[in-house]
């Protein structure tokens, strides 16, 4: 597949097909490493590790819902 270069700001950016895009799943905001193997330019996106800590810590009032009611309870969860 051939790309070009192309100028953005004070560095080069080259732009990703769809559908290369759509084959590694990548999203924009997608953190990738680059390197390079000998004459290689090597593009490798990262992939995300969630950790609990992270995800709660970023729980605030403004993005915590409320309870979601999802019918009458039966079976073992029924408290007596």
């Amino acid at each position: 597949m051939k790309v070009q270069f192309a100028k953005w700001g004070n560095s080069l950016a080259i732009r990703v097909p769809s559908k290369l895009v759509e084959s590694l799943g990548v999203l924009p905001g997608t953190v990738a490493d680059m390197d390079l193997r000998g004459d290689r330019l090597v593009i490798t996106p990262r992939k995300h590790v969630y950790r609990l800590d992270d995800l709660l810590a970023a729980i605030t009032p403004d993005n915590l819902h409320a309870e979601v009611p999802t019918g009458a309870r039966v079976g073992k969860e029924q408290i007596d």
